[in-house]
């Protein structure tokens, strides 16, 4: 969790410290004003015991904004951030719009961050399926957290370590990775 945990103010950090969590299991947690703070973590909601007040998340968001709210206008109108770590925070609030187009984001009272994990040797079964002299088209499709963002990162990892092989990957938030 690193980059979420230096990210979120001193008071959220405490709530969470109340909480009977296994830090490796958590895969999300949502800050939304005037709710209490949701942590999921091993396939279980945690609960805080208090509502989140307007100034955490104003703490919040300058934080990963790092003070600069117009400074990510792009993310922003995508409805969301990536943070050190490659941990993405989805953000809600009041939406301006422009022409049908989202402007931006102001207000912002709900966040949803959603931890990166590493799992080396994920797509390595995948790879005869994906690799038969040549790589193969491939879509990759599931729910919400069913792992994709992770299986790609993987794949690339997995695809790097052939020689002749120089991978680079995108992902939506426009950040782009050299692998190998």
């Amino acid at each position: 969790m690193e980059g979420v945990l230096e990210m979120l103010p001193r008071s959220i950090l405490t709530d969470m410290e109340g909480m009977t969590l296994n830090e490796e299991e958590v895969e999300e947690i949502r800050i939304r004003v005037g709710r209490p703070l949701e942590v999921m973590a091993g396939r279980r909601v945690h609960y805080g015991i208090r509502p989140i007040v307007r100034e955490e998340a104003e703490i919040f968001m300058n934080k990963i904004s790092q003070f600069s709210f117009y400074m990510l206008d792009e993310e922003l109108r995508r409805g969301y951030i990536t943070i050190k770590g490659g941990h993405r925070v989805g953000i809600a609030g009041k939406v301006i719009l422009e022409n049908g187009c989202v402007k931006g984001i102001r207000e912002v009272t709900f966040f949803n961050i959603r931890v990166a994990r590493q799992k080396k040797g994920l797509a390595e079964g995948w790879i005869p399926y994906l690799y038969q002299g040549r790589w193969l088209s491939t879509l990759v499709i599931g729910p919400p957290q069913s792992g994709k963002t992770t299986f790609l990162r993987d794949l690339a990892r997995v695809a790097s370590s052939f020689s002749y092989m120089a991978v680079i990957g995108f992902d939506f938030s426009g950040n782009s990775k050299g692998v190998g």
